[in-house]
């Protein structure tokens, strides 16, 4: 064919051509898990997809939780175990690109990971399993320096927490910030509730931003911080579409010496969330033991004790000093299954203050099948 056609006929032919192309068919979708599934927190989940390009090939075979890249898969069967999955509500897509440029995305399968609140579509807000997708960012350019890790023990609002030390917070507040991906979607209404605390009175802000320049930020939340607190509700109608939006809790600029900052139980409820609604994971309804923590311990004004009855009980909170003498009695009643709390001030019952020293706290919860004892220490430092 020689080469004299005029602009016009060329791009007729380059369409006809592209029509060719796309006259290809492509198919994927996810075959694994079946959507609803409810796993239990810290469960390794099976994605499996199938994929076929008719008179094409397979590139490749890439997996999405929430429109954020999980794993690309190149070769048959397309399969990949995802492991020790924290707590959240999580979209599963498979994508499909042929060896051109065509690509086919599959249905998203909606599954739940743990316990969660209907809605939220925060992944691993309560810390568990493991800090993914948490990651910590402290902008050595402005002198800031941090540390992140999960404690296991804190107590914030259950066992697990994040846990901020803050050797220098730098000059501005984002200097050092604990962030994770977070899509939004235009018109959907958002609200954000979390648990925090820290060693030092500190005024923070939390912001859903861009993740490109000029960072603008679709909501940002202020709150102050100090001895332990519950924030929320705070709510906004997102006005953009922008799966590639972050959520971070911004805690630098220091102006003071080095701190602390715990972080925990953080929701992000969307209304417009459906299909999959949020309960109990199966493992959490099953008969479990009894489990308590204290914070701070030691401590010298006030410290929580935070405990998970597995049913509704008959509950009693008794110290004792080394003795075994009774100091106070700090719960007596009838509780739901859950989290709960309990402070103690180092008063005794008299409201005299108690000396410094080693003290034990015994919780008792007693239900119509069994009765379940767990007891602890505390230091009480003058």
């Amino acid at each position: 064919m020689k080469i004299r056609f005029s602009g016009v006929t060329l791009f007729v032919s380059v369409v006809i051509a592209s029509a060719c192309l796309k006259a290809q068919t492509l198919n994927v979708q996810v075959t694994a898990p079946a959507a609803g599934t409810h796993f239990a927190e810290c469960s390794d989940i099976f994605l499996s997809a199938d994929a076929s390009v008719e008179g094409g090939e397979i590139k490749s075979v890439t997996f999405y939780r929430n429109g954020l890249l999980l794993y690309p898969d190149s070769k048959a069967p397309f399969e990949f175990n995802w492991k020790n999955v924290p707590p959240g509500y999580y979209s599963i897509t498979a994508v499909l690109k042929d060896k051109t440029t065509l690509s086919d995305t599959s249905a998203a399968v909606p599954v739940i990971v743990g316990d969660i609140v209907s809605g939220d579509v925060l992944a691993n807000g309560k810390f568990n399993c493991r800090s993914w997708p948490w990651v910590l960012n402290a902008d050595a350019n402005y002198g800031a320096k941090a540390s992140f890790e999960i404690e296991p023990d804190a107590w914030i609002a259950d066992s697990a927490a994040a846990a901020v030390m803050v050797e220098n917070g730098g000059v501005n507040d984002w200097d050092v910030q604990l962030q994770q991906p977070f899509p939004v979607d235009s018109g959907h209404t958002y609200t954000v509730y979390f648990t925090a605390m820290c060693t030092e009175t500190k005024d923070i802000n939390f912001a859903i931003q861009q993740n490109v320049s000029p960072w603008t930020p679709y909501y940002l939340g202020y709150a102050t911080v100090g001895e332990l607190g519950q924030f929320g509700p705070y709510e906004f109608i997102c006005t953009l579409t922008d799966h590639n939006a972050w959520i971070r809790f911004n805690i630098g600029n220091s102006g003071q010496s080095s701190l602390m900052f715990w972080l925990d139980e953080v929701r992000v409820i969307d209304a417009s969330v459906s299909g999959v609604e949020g309960r109990r994971s199966a493992s959490s309804l099953m008969p479990g033991s009894l489990s308590v923590g204290s914070y701070p311990n030691p401590f010298n004004s006030r410290t929580f004790i935070r405990y998970d009855l597995p049913a509704g009980a008959d509950v009693s909170l008794d110290l004792f000093n080394m003795k075994g003498q009774a100091v106070r009695t700090l719960v007596s009643e009838k509780q739901g299954s859950g989290i709960q709390q309990a402070s103690w001030d180092g008063l005794d019952s008299n409201g005299s203050p108690a000396p410094s020293g080693v003290y034990i706290y015994n919780l008792r919860a007693r239900t119509a099948q069994e009765m379940q004892t767990v007891s602890g220490k505390l230091i009480l430092l003058e």
